[in-house]
């Protein structure tokens, strides 16, 4: 690869990195909506977690009006268990386990996409 062709890709890898994991979170997002949507009660248990990005027009509008940041701790703590270990109600909700394992897949190619990054630093 030729030096300018190198610093082009140097330049933008971060921007790309962030897109990438930016999409899981998009993917996670969706599947709070299902959970709130369908399986209420256990959105309730799980802290009513509030959106991340903000990405969902107005499926979580209850929790994500809230003012505090109460919702958030939940939101981190289930994003990355749900990446590793998925929630009973996705086994029984076929539409859940597509989107659990499309989040799961982009936070995959977001590993690699960072190791290939560090790989040119």
């Amino acid at each position: 690869m030729d030096t300018v062709a190198k610093t082009i890709f140097h330049d933008l890898a971060p921007f790309v990195v962030v897109a990438v994991y930016f999409r899981s979170f998009y993917h996670f997002e969706r599947l709070l909506e299902l959970e709130y949507r369908l399986y209420r009660p256990l959105w309730i248990a799980d802290g009513r977690p509030m959106l991340m990005f903000g990405v969902m027009k107005d499926a979580l509008a209850e929790a994500s009006a809230r003012r505090d940041w109460s919702g958030f701790v939940p939101s981190v703590r289930l994003f990355f268990t749900w990446i590793f270990c998925g929630p009973d109600w996705v086994k029984s909700n076929r539409q859940a386990r597509r989107i659990l394992s499309q989040a799961r897949w982009w936070l995959l190619l977001t590993c690699v996409a960072m190791i290939l990054m560090l790989k040119l630093v």
